[in-house]
């Protein structure tokens, strides 16, 4: 068939082991964007002397602005666009504070041409290449 055709099944756009990537500066403005959207008003997001009484060098970013960067990968960033998520799951390692860069890497662990279903192992890195997060994200090719 042609390759409009061709491109039905999902191991002939993705490879598992292969790699994308998206990025967030955290600015004040989408912190406090964020906050306004969520409605979530902790001061442990919102006061760094009380974030501070806990050990934390200032204020730290809400962990769901990860969410936004999931979507850029999956939205924008991949060779398709006709995907939906299925599920996503983040576990946070660090903290993460405005005025720092996040950096997404999804890599492609598992396709499956049965239900156009695709794996992706996801990796958050501060601009110092610490680990932030870890997760997985399961989307679908309609």
């Amino acid at each position: 068939g042609d390759k409009k055709d061709h491109m039905h099944h999902a191991s002939d756009v993705f490879k598992i082991g292969e790699e994308h990537q998206a990025q967030l500066e955290i600015t004040d403005s989408l912190l406090s964007e964020f906050e306004t959207l969520s409605g979530d008003h902790n001061p442990m997001h919102v006061d760094s002397a009380y974030a501070q009484s806990f050990g934390f060098p200032r204020h730290i970013a809400f962990g769901n602005i990860l969410g936004l960067i999931i979507s850029q990968l999956v939205g924008v960033k991949l060779p398709v666009e006709n995907v939906i998520i299925i599920s996503q799951k983040v576990k946070y390692i660090l903290p993460f504070f405005q005025g720092d860069w996040v950096f997404l890497k999804g890599i492609v662990t598992d396709v499956s041409d049965s239900v156009s279903v695709i794996t992706l192992r996801l990796s958050f890195k501060n601009q110092n290449s610490a680990i932030i997060a870890t997760g997985e994200c399961i989307i679908k090719m309609l």
